[in-house]
């Protein structure tokens, strides 16, 4: 989950969350650790109410390489007003630390797993706007390394509630 400075700040004083699985179901989720640095949060959630579609996204290895101009898709998810975008841009600079790409992502983009044209996700949009800054993969596997570590030693557990919720769609 990727967040702006004031979400972090809320965050970090909350246990527990609402995750959209897609746009018309939400359950629960434990939030397991923050990163205000990156904008990033652990956020833990029982796997039973997803779909067999549901299944998490692998960052790609340190061995895959990627520069600038290299061209990059970032997958939004769906909510209540949309279903879901790909936008499409071009890798603006990259270092092992921090990463930018064109994208012109919309607010809702922040936190998208950006791939490149193999399919590698090679890190996640930070933020939105015309050019994203992005947390490279391999910082997000070390903070989700760290995050389950912080889940192990505090023994979190996920909360398997599903909430009420309303559809996405007009009913007709």
């Amino acid at each position: 989950l990727n967040l702006d400075h004031q979400t972090v700040i809320l965050l970090e004083t909350v246990q527990n969350v609402d995750v959209f699985l897609d746009g018309s179901r939400r359950v629960n989720g434990r939030v397991v650790l923050v990163d205000s640095a990156r904008g990033l949060a652990a956020v833990l959630v029982a796997t039973k109410n997803c779909p067999s579609t549901c299944a998490p996204i692998q960052f790609a290895q340190d061995r895959v390489q990627y520069k600038q101009g290299d061209s990059v898709m970032a997958i939004t998810g769906p909510s209540l007003v949309s279903s879901g975008s790909r936008a499409k841009g071009a890798i603006a600079n990259a270092t092992p630390q921090r990463a930018s790409a064109s994208l012109g992502l919309a607010e809702s983009g922040a936190g998208a797993p950006v791939f490149l044209q193999d399919g590698s996700v090679i890190g996640v949009a930070r933020s939105s706007g015309r050019t994203a800054n992005l947390v490279p993969a391999s910082v997000a596997r070390a903070f989700l390394r760290e995050a389950q570590a912080e889940r192990t030693s505090k023994s979190i557990a996920a909360s398997d509630s599903l909430l009420p919720t309303w559809a996405s769609k007009a009913l007709t």
